[in-house]
């Protein structure tokens, strides 16, 4: 598993690219809280320095399909909260 700490500098510069690499990893399986937790880490790093993100990857759209999936999959309130922020922070970049 990819830990926190090993995202930032890698995905920065992916935007939605890293969404649509995540989907195809995962397919139709469903992840664990924690592994849920860490596909938010690497979404929130791959739009953080939206000025390095090439323009093809600056629309979130596979990312956005991703993060709905993960809330659809979820019955955890705080989980879902956590999804809901990651979804308004990739918007609002």
């Amino acid at each position: 598993m990819i830990g926190r700490e090993q995202t930032a500098g890698a995905a920065g510069q992916f935007g939605d690219k890293a969404g649509s690499l995540i989907l195809k990893m995962i397919g139709v399986n469903s992840l664990s809280e924690d592994e849920t937790r860490t596909v938010l880490a690497i979404i929130h790093a791959a739009f953080e320095i939206r000025d390095r993100i090439p323009q093809e990857a600056s629309y979130p759209s596979e990312t956005l399909f991703l993060l709905q999936k993960l809330s659809d999959s979820t019955g955890q309130d705080s989980l879902k909260r956590q999804i809901a922020e990651t979804i308004a922070y990739v918007q609002a970049q």
